[in-house]
């Protein structure tokens, strides 16, 4: 007869607990409290040796990555698909359309984005996203729907964590994996350290407590290595002007075009063909699943053209917004890697791929419309209403405007109007006026909209062609 006993020790080398350890097996074995006493001191010699083994041997199953163990799961045919697939010329509109197949409609760009903000988890200097939105806009569908592409054991979603959490997640729980939280709001507290790591791709706390042992005070060290890619969401435009800095920043299409693409998309579901096309989203997220496998970590990527790009100048955190410029070059051609010729310049550096022209121009487009908002004073929500408040003012030819006749007009909330329009007159874009019986609010546009101002774009970078 088998006999099974199940216990949690944190330290045998307390008398106390190692006391309740036999007695506790004595009474279920029936075998003398000595000879236990005896098997329980050989285990505590074992788990000493076995400590003091050289961490390679003690990790050996650690360091076998993830890319390694999944490659050698899939069978011949999964990774002809999966290869077939990353040497796909037009490899980004594939994975657009393959968003659509598991049921997210619209929204390129940030598609795009996402998938290489997920693919960049494998890489030294990982990017980051954050997805910012009104609710109930489809923010979470996004990172629900990247998180499918994603091998399991190389992501983690978080619905909320608290100010110490990640300092306690284990020293490579989270490194180079793709971090999901949902809501930052929930996670505020959490800032500094998320923006800790984002920065220094690692977490070191001291924390004191209590030996078991002598009952002394002592202070424990806790790691949390790094790095990892994270895509946040939220529905504030108020975020942490240091963790904005280090992330890419997108909004979500709230349009009533892209609302009735998401109604046709929600009516089809309902029909036999769109149950037929449900039935596929496995077979479409297990081909992304294998292709991330195929991705090599170690191989570099060199961009030769990096001498001879050009990023704007004019602010300070231009300086961060081109090392995401270069980051993203650099995504792009190592989720391209399998399009590219394998080189090698000598045993010390490895192999590597080059960054090419198509490439940059990819990374061009992605960049004019996400990094446009993050280099930008004013976030994706109030460089919306801007934007409309410059098309009533075109379509009125008045410069005056009540908040309810906007509010009425583009389907905004009271409350996140009143909040996007103190920003946009502390910005002295708008200012407010008062009315005769102070009663209601009257604002004026003093933004004359000149330019490309109200529009997605950035200058200074250079076309490919020219390179």
């Amino acid at each position: 007869k088998k006999r099974f006993h199940l216990e949690t020790y944190t330290n045998l080398y307390s008398e106390r607990q190692r006391e309740h350890l036999i007695k506790k097996v004595s009474e279920l074995w029936g075998e003398k409290q000595e000879d236990i006493a005896s098997e329980i001191q050989e285990l505590i010699t074992m788990a000493e040796k076995k400590s003091e083994e050289p961490a390679a041997n003690r990790n050996e199953y650690s360091e076998k990555s993830q890319e390694e163990i999944q490659t050698n799961e899939l069978s011949g045919e999964e990774k002809e698909e999966a290869l077939l697939f990353l040497k796909s010329p037009d490899l980004l509109n594939r994975i657009v359309k393959d968003y659509e197949e598991i049921g997210y409609i619209g929204e390129e760009i940030n598609k795009k984005l996402a998938y290489l903000v997920m693919t960049s988890r494998k890489l030294k200097n990982p990017l980051s996203l954050v997805i910012m939105s009104n609710s109930a806009a489809g923010k979470s569908s996004l990172q629900k729907a990247t998180l499918e592409f994603c091998p399991e054991a190389e992501s983690q979603h978080f619905t909320r964590i608290t100010q110490q959490s990640l300092y306690y997640l284990g020293p490579d729980a989270i490194k180079h994996k793709f971090i999901s939280i949902e809501e930052e709001e929930g996670s505020s507290e959490a800032t500094y350290s998320l923006k800790t790591m984002l920065s220094d791709k690692q977490l070191i706390v001291v924390s004191t407590g209590q030996d078991q042992q002598t009952g002394k005070k002592k202070s424990d060290v806790y790691k949390t290595e790094g790095p990892m890619a994270v895509m946040v969401s939220t529905t504030s435009s108020d975020l942490d002007s240091e963790l904005v800095s280090r992330t890419l920043i997108i909004s979500i299409d709230e349009s009533r075009n892209q609302t009735l693409k998401i109604h046709d998309k929600q009516r089809l579901n309902r029909t036999l063909a769109g149950k037929e096309q449900q039935a596929k989203k496995e077979v479409i997220t297990k081909k992304h699943k294998n292709a991330q496998s195929l991705l090599d970590p170690k191989l570099d990527v060199i961009n030769n053209f990096a001498d001879r790009l050009t990023f704007p100048t004019e602010r300070l955190n231009f300086r961060r917004g081109h090392e995401h410029y270069l980051d993203l070059i650099h995504t792009i051609a190592f989720l391209r890697q399998h399009q590219k010729v394998l080189r090698t310049a000598n045993e010390k550096m490895g192999s590597y791929i080059e960054a090419d022209k198509d490439d940059i121009r990819m990374a061009n487009e992605i960049c004019v419309a996400t990094m446009g908002w993050t280099i930008d004073e004013l976030k994706p929500p109030v460089r919306k209403l801007l934007k409309q408040l410059v098309e009533t003012k075109k379509e009125r030819g008045l410069v005056r405007f009540f908040r309810r006749d906007i509010r009425i007009k583009y389907g905004w909330d009271n409350v996140t109007l009143h909040r996007h329009l103190n920003t946009l007159v502390e910005l002295e874009y708008v200012q407010m006026i008062y009315g005769a019986d102070r009663s209601r609010h009257c604002y004026e546009l003093i933004y004359e909209g000149t330019g490309e101002s109200t529009e997605k774009f950035m200058l200074g970078l250079k076309n490919p062609d020219e390179l």
